[in-house]
């Protein structure tokens, strides 16, 4: 089961260099979805925050690009996601890395504060998925990204369009009037399915992060 859940984690954009660094109960829990870290324009020093994160996988994959200087901060409503992600910290010995228990409809973060919002799997699917998008262009500092990973919901499509281009495009322009600047597709997650196909999205606030 490790050795499939290694290959899927290489096939959706995880180096061996980050696979590695896993101990083995993260790489069962990262063998699904994608890694929204891996298309992100992360750098040393960066902030960085991941909706619903869960067990912690994606936050601890991005401590290690931000480095000492940076710090990663993982949201999730869970306490016992919480309480997971913070054990799997203790074992990896991330000190960069911190977890809040708060809900993506109200994050508890400061205006202007993130370089860098990543989700695997949450934004789409969040009933108040226009107000979770509101909260991350209030957080993010003018120039940041968004970068997360899932299939655009099949009601996003209009009347009488079938799942495919057109649906996606629907979407997109969806992110492009919630007040994000640029809206891209930055990879295509190949899918265990055909029916688990996903797309990487990248968007970015309008403006220039300032060099720190």
């Amino acid at each position: 089961q490790v050795a499939e859940a290694v290959a899927w984690l290489e096939k959706i954009g995880f180096g061996k260099k980050e696979i590695a660094e896993l101990p083995e109960l993260l790489k069962r829990a990262g063998g699904r979805g994608g890694n929204p870290a891996a298309f992100a324009d992360l750098k040393k020093g960066d902030t960085v925050v991941d909706l619903g994160c869960g067990a912690g996988v994606d936050c601890l994959l991005a401590a290690k690009r931000v480095g000492s200087s940076g710090r990663v901060i993982g949201v999730d409503m869970s306490p016992e996601a919480i309480r997971a992600a913070e054990e799997n910290k203790r074992k990896i010995g991330a000190a960069n890395v911190e977890f809040r228990k708060g809900y993506l409809e109200k994050l508890p973060l400061e205006d202007a504060s993130v370089d860098v919002a990543i989700s695997n799997c949450v934004v789409p699917v969040m009933t108040l998925e226009a107000i979770v998008l509101r909260e991350v262009l209030r957080v993010l500092k003018p120039g940041g990204q968004l970068v997360f990973n899932s299939s655009p919901p099949r009601d996003d499509a209009p009347a009488g369009v079938l799942p495919g281009e057109d649906r996606e495009t629907a979407y997109l322009a969806k992110l492009r009037a919630a007040g994000f600047a640029k809206v891209e597709v930055g990879a295509r997650i190949p899918p265990p399915d055909p029916i688990r196909s996903k797309i990487m999205v990248v968007a970015s606030k309008a403006g220039h992060l300032s060099p720190e």
